[in-house]
Parts: structure tokens; C-alpha cells; sequence
């Protein structure tokens, strides 16, 4: 008689083990995991950062390369200006006569100079940009009615750098941002022309006609 043997089924015939997440490829999932997370923050905080540097600096806005980032497009220039404030005006200065025809710079010195005709005052190396840090004072007088001046070219950055006019009445009327075209006309005997910079963004400043004769329709009172 055959000897009887116990037959070992088939490996298929038996149920399949359920597989168990070694330690290993938990951990992997974890790493990636934090992985994909830096990289996300790494994203935001990079969109974050170009936004607000392009929205701060003098850059070109809207397609327009001559207008800086800061000048408001959805107001009139008149509505650029800033409102009377106090800035460190020179409160002496030398007589330097008469300079009808002339071109002063704003920066020469704490100048008195008289017109009679019209004479042309710029910011430092102009038409290039300015300095960074600037406080200057210049004063136009005349025996005419008043003083009128024309803003020839005029771009400085806005809300930080401010030309500053004083009528003899200390009235006070600052301009910044992109102002090219402007006039504006003081019935007063001198008129006192203040700049300020600050440490950062300069521009390619100003230059202006300053004219002997009061204008009323370009009254600086009119303008606030």
C-alpha cells in the first residue's frame, strides 16, 4: 500500500497577507510632505515681496515708462500736490541782484535774487537726477506785482521729495510727483523756493521759468 503524504496546497489557494506600511515609507510620506509645504511658503512669500516692491519704487506703471509708480493717474495734477505743510525753510540769505535771463540752481546757496523780467531756476544736475538728502532754499524777489512760475519740467518723487513755495504772507504750497506743465502765481513780493530729498529714489528733478508778474488765473490759493 502507498504510504500516505500530506500535499501542500498551492500558494495562489491560500489568502494573500494585507500589506502593512513599513516605518520607512511613512516617514517618506511625512518628509515630502513638509517638503511640499516650504515650497508653497516659499511661493507666497515670493509673490508677496515682488508686489510690493514694484508698487513702492519709481518703475513704470500702467505701460507708461514716464510715469513713476507712486504718481496717482485717476487724479488731475493739480490733485498731486500736497497740501500746506512745514518744512525747514533758510530763514537768511544774501542779495545776489539781478538775474533776469539767467539760469540759478535751487542748491547754489541761501540766494536772494531779484527779477524783473523772468529767469530760470533748476534743481542740482539737472536734467540727471538729484541728490538723496537735500534741504535748500532760494528766494525771488521784484518790484512787480508778484512772482509767476512755470513748471517747465518737473518730476520728484512723490510724497517724499516737495518743492516747497512761502509767499510773504508764510503761506506754504508744495508740489511733488510729476507736475510738468503746472503754473502757479503769487501776488507777493518774494517768493521763497524750498527742496527737500529724502535718503532713497530720485528723479530728474526740475526745471522752471520763474517770471516777474502776478497771474490771477494760476493763484496758488486757487489750487488748494
Amino acid at each position: 500500500m502507498p504510504s500516505s503524504s500530506k500535499i501542500l496546497g498551492d500558494q495562489h489557494d491560500r489568502p494573500l497577507p494585507k500589506a502593512v506600511p513599513s516605518k520607512d515609507s511613512s516617514e517618506e510620506k511625512s518628509k515630502n510632505n513638509i517638503g511640499y509645504f516650504i515650497v508653497g511658503a516659499i511661493f507666497i512669500l515670493a509673490v508677496i515681496f515682488l508686489n510690493s516692491d514694484t508698487s513702492s519704487g519709481a518703475g513704470a506703471c500702467d505701460g507708461d515708462s514716464n510715469l513713476p509708480c507712486d504718481y496717482d493717474t485717476t487724479v488731475s495734477p493739480e490733485e498731486n500736490t500736497l497740501q500746506p505743510s512745514s518744512f525747514n525753510f533758510a530763514t537768511s540769505f544774501s542779495n545776489e541782484g539781478l538775474i533776469d535771463l539767467e539760469t540759478v540752481g535751487i542748491c547754489d546757496g541761501n540766494h536772494n535774487y531779484s527779477v524783473s523780467a523772468h529767469a530760470f531756476l533748476q534743481s542740482p544736475n539737472y536734467p540727471n537726477n538729484y541728490d538723496p538728502f537735500l534741504e535748500c532754499t532760494t528766494r525771488f524777489s521784484t518790484n512787480s506785482d508778484g512772482l509767476t512760475f512755470e513748471f517747465t519740467k518737473f518730476e520728484v518723487e512723490h510724497g517724499f521729495d516737495n518743492l516747497v513755495f512761502r509767499d510773504s504772507s508764510a503761506e506754504e504750497y508744495a508740489f511733488s510727483g510729476i507736475q510738468t506743465g503746472m503754473t502757479v502765481s503769487f501776488s507777493s513780493s518774494y517768493v521763497d523756493v524750498h527742496f527737500e530729498s529724502d535718503h532713497s529714489v530720485e528723479d530728474s528733478g526740475f526745471s522752471l521759468k520763474v517770471k516777474a508778474g502776478y497771474e490771477s488765473s494760476f493763484d496758488a490759493e486757487d489750487l488748494y
